[in-house]
């Protein structure tokens, strides 16, 4: 019988794939563990709705961490990121190779080597979708690195101190090809290095130094952005206080064909930390941003509080400036001018936060979560100007109300459910809807491990419908992306997989007239050692 299964799915290899670039998977981890394999979650790397018209991981992060209160609970109370690759140590390398209807070809290498003090990593990848309508087709490619050192908590150096290097480059190219030059094509690059230096294994005493370095270019265009960002740490905690400060500066240099321009954005934070019990914490903080001559000063409080012995009750006022720059727009966005492209500074006021959450041990999470603020310099996108290519607009005093139910079945009898149900209430002062902001979100996966070697899982994406106009007249259909997965472990570190994606065949919109891969049968092989 396993042979029989093993030649219908060599036979499925030859037109399945293993990766694809539809919807939204913020909510979901990028794996999920499965005895000795994982469950792959297809990753969101290209096309993403709008600035700020879902939830962002911040929403769903209390800002304090097991390490500084006793409650139980973890620093992300939605969902732990679990990579099984970089956790199973007896796995040095990984080597993902697929092919299918519209992904061809597709791959993925991946080599670590761990030392005495010291992990080294690396990846390659690269895929192509082709045409599913006339122009849509895309390829990206990419390598990056990173070493890890540390040193012993023991040593009378710098004790448990770590020391990382880490390096980037990839590249895309695709077409404008919903506007009235399809044929339009934009090829990007970006290079990243860093560094750190940082020691957190005593609770009581963390600090850190971070920098990196982003150097993103358009090719065939005059438009270059160059990214120099610092930052720096220190949390001191004792027996029923604590105080700490970080700070952040950015610097933007942009190179475009109307000039250079330069820009440098500080954000720096203080606070005074104070431990009642074991049950209750409590932080005042202030936060001061500044850009240019624009500059704002914001006093924060954060609280956690343990109801019972599995339930705990976050909660936080916490107004923040967040500086976007050129890169994050197009990343949001890749089919956006850049003659919009530049930076914005977005205020986030009388930002307001609650969630409760119940978790068992690390099988069971339950999250119920709100949060309140007013925004201003909120950016938006339309293509009223050119059909296709999508200029910035701005808002201000926008009212966001977010609301999310997240529940995370881990490690189960009957397999892992991580789902998130979410409502997203955006609109200005006169009570017109943001552009390209679904209210409803719903994410789930589910992922279940036969004892034959056969792993089975399933994706739900939906997005409910929006506006994408100012005006609220013109309406993007809702997004539905149910997938199927599966793995077979053929023998020793030889998987071959397969999967169904977007099996409604849903004609789904990020942007207006840029439709997702329809309905793909996909597949490939996993090879590890």
């Amino acid at each position: 019988m396993k042979k029989i299964i093993a030649v219908i799915l060599l036979f499925s290899s030859a037109v399945f794939a293993q990766r694809e670039n539809a919807g939204q998977s913020i909510e979901l981890p990028d794996f999920v563990i499965t005895g000795t394999q994982s469950v792959v979650i297809p990753e969101m790397e290209k096309k993403k709705p709008p600035v700020l018209s879902i939830m962002s991981d911040d929403f769903f992060r209390p800002v304090f961490s097991s390490e500084q209160i006793n409650l139980n609970t973890s620093s992300n109370p939605v969902r732990r990121e679990v990579d099984l690759f970089e956790s199973a140590v007896s796995n040095a390398g990984l080597l993902i190779l697929g092919a299918g209807l519209f992904t061809l070809p597709t791959g993925d290498f991946y080599f670590n080597q761990g030392f005495n003090n010291a992990l080294i990593r690396s990846h390659v990848w690269g895929s192509k979708i082709i045409d599913y309508e006339e122009y849509s087709g895309d390829n990206e490619s990419g390598i990056s690195g990173s070493a890890d050192f540390f040193l012993s908590s023991k040593s009378n150096f710098l004790p448990g101190m770590k020391i990382s290097v880490n390096g980037n480059y990839s590249r895309d190219s695709y077409y404008f090809f919903a506007s009235d030059t399809p044929w339009l094509k934009r090829e990007t690059e970006l290079t990243t290095a860093g560094f750190e230096l940082s020691s957190r294994h005593d609770n009581s005493l963390k600090y850190g130094i971070i920098g990196k370095g982003d150097f993103f270019n358009i090719k065939n265009n005059i438009f270059k952005e160059n990214k120099y960002n610092g930052k720096a740490f220190l949390n001191m905690y004792f027996s029923k206080f604590g105080v700490g400060a970080d700070i952040n500066i950015l610097n933007q240099k942009l190179f475009k064909s109307t000039g250079s321009s330069s820009y440098t954005f500080y954000d720096t934070d203080a606070y005074f930390l104070f431990d009642a019990s074991n049950s209750f914490l409590i932080k005042f903080g202030i936060n001061y941003s500044k850009l240019d001559t624009i500059s704002k000063i914001s006093p924060q409080v954060n609280a956690a509080v343990k109801l019972e012995k599995n339930l705990s009750f976050f909660g936080e006022y916490k107004p923040y400036s967040e500086f976007m720059t050129a890169q994050d727009l197009l990343r949001e966005n890749r089919y956006l001018s850049e003659n919009g492209a530049e930076n914005i500074l977005i205020r986030n006021k009388n930002v307001s936060k609650f969630i409760i959450k119940y978790e068992h041990e690390r099988f069971l999470g339950i999250d119920l979560g709100i949060s309140f603020s007013t925004i201003d310099n909120l950016p938006f996108f339309s293509d009223d100007i050119s059909r296709g290519k999508f200029e910035i607009n701005l808002a201000d005093d926008v009212k966001d109300f977010k609301a999310f139910l997240k529940l995370d079945f881990h490690g189960g009898p009957l397999g892992d459910f991580y789902g998130n149900v979410s409502y997203n209430y955006l609109k200005d002062s006169d009570g017109m809807e943001i552009p390209y902001n679904s209210p409803f979100h719903i994410s789930a996966l589910y992922g279940f491990d036969l004892s034959s070697g056969i792993n089975l899982s399933a994706r739900l994406n939906y997005f409910s419908s929006s506006y994408s106009d100012y005006k609220n007249e013109k309406n993007i259909p809702s997004y539905i992306d149910l997938s199927f997965y599966l793995k077979y472990n053929l023998f020793g570190g030889l998987i071959i997989t397969g999967a169904i994606e977007n099996i409604l065949n849903k004609d789904n919109f990020i942007y207006k007239g840029y439709k997702e891969k329809p309905f793909d049968i996909i597949g490939g092989i996993e090879y590890r050692w």
